[in-house]
């Protein structure tokens, strides 16, 4: 029976991974951080975000996960790439996807953009 547990906690290890930041925004979206996966050079911190849609939008997509990159000293954002899912938390089919880098892009105070630069610069490197 431990070994069972063991077992059950392994396979469920990926999905706790995912942190829900509290954006404090009016927002229905809910955003998640991956912080297993950040990577610091200097100011510049790299992860995995993951936003669940309020609800289906005009292309059908349900779910992104995106490659992201804060740069803490100058608060800008900056995503590498891109994918949409029909089905919440990255899942079901794969809808679209970009690897194009987009512009940095300046962020905000009091934004879902600002909760999310500062959940991820306030972060241990790992």
């Amino acid at each position: 029976m431990k070994y069972l547990l063991a077992l059950l906690m392994l396979i469920a290890l990926p999905a706790w991974a995912w942190e829900y930041v509290d954006t404090e925004i009016e927002s229905r979206n809910q955003y998640f951080l991956n912080l297993e996966t950040l990577r610091t050079d200097g100011n510049i911190k790299r992860t995995w975000q993951l936003i669940n849609l309020a609800k289906v939008d005009e292309y059908g997509w349900r779910s992104l996960r995106a490659r992201v990159e804060f740069d803490c000293k100058n608060e800008t954002r900056q995503t590498l790439s891109y994918t949409a899912f029909s089905e919440s938390f990255a899942d079901g089919k794969v809808l679209f996807q970009n690897n194009t880098v987009s512009a940095k892009t300046d962020i905000a105070p009091e934004t879902v953009g600002w909760s999310l630069l500062q959940k991820v610069c306030k972060a241990p490197t790992r």
